[in-house]
């Protein structure tokens, strides 16, 4: 691996794990303000770090010209983009269905959760609603996608040395800093779609893309069945 490459992924992890701690210390601040500033707070403040931990070390350590190959920025053509769209309708169904297996499971042995996103999406006439939207079709897919699927699992590959496992330890970590139980194991799945995505075209457009028709998708059934 290019050495450069190398010393941006490890400080891009480096800047996330600080980042997620300083959300951590934060939290308390921005839970104790009015709303909407508490959830938009929460909406994206998260997905602001994602983004500076990676943009800032790459500004520091490549050249303007570098930046389109180290982000992976690829067109995808209509045919790709079509299977895409397909993989994002096959999978929606399973990472849901986890979901509510998870949830009847941990309803069954009396284990306590919250879903603060069920929260802001429980009013879809208030600003929080549509903010929760912007945020999951438009921010999340690009900020989470060159966090975990470029940065995370660039840093990853060398250490593990197995394309699999590799996959698997990123999706799960990804999964984990949702901080969100019933959908975990439903995330894992998804994070793992996504890198083999990554993967397969060698562009951040293909996990990206799928990413966002995912989050439609999920706020229609929420909508549905609310």
């Amino acid at each position: 691996m290019n050495h450069k490459k190398l010393v941006f992924y490890k400080i891009s992890v480096a800047f996330l794990l600080f980042s997620y701690f300083l959300n951590g210390a934060f939290l308390p601040f921005y839970s104790a303000l009015k709303q909407p500033y508490s959830n938009i707070f929460l909406l994206f403040f998260m997905q602001f770090c994602f983004l500076a931990s990676t943009l800032i070390p790459a500004a520091m350590i490549f050249k303007k010209r570098e930046l389109p190959s180290v982000f992976r920025v690829r067109k995808i053509k209509a045919g790709e983009c079509v299977k895409i769209i397909g993989i994002a309708f096959i999978t929606f169904p399973l990472v849901l269905t986890s979901a509510v297996v998870t949830s009847v499971l941990m309803k069954k042995f009396n284990l306590e959760y919250s879903d603060k996103l069920t929260e802001i999406m429980g009013d879809s006439q208030s600003i929080n609603f549509f903010f929760a939207i912007f945020a999951g079709i438009a921010v999340a897919p690009i900020a989470e996608e060159i966090a975990f699927r470029l940065a995370l699992y660039g840093f990853t590959a060398p250490i593990v040395k197995n394309t699999l496992l590799s996959v698997i330890s990123t999706s799960a970590i990804f999964a984990t800093l949702h901080a969100d139980p019933v959908r975990i194991p439903g995330l894992i799945l998804l994070g793992i779609i996504l890198q083999f995505l990554m993967i397969k075209y060698r562009s951040l457009v293909a996990p990206a893309l799928l990413h966002a028709i995912h989050n439609i998708l999920s706020f229609i059934v929420f909508n549905i069945f609310s």
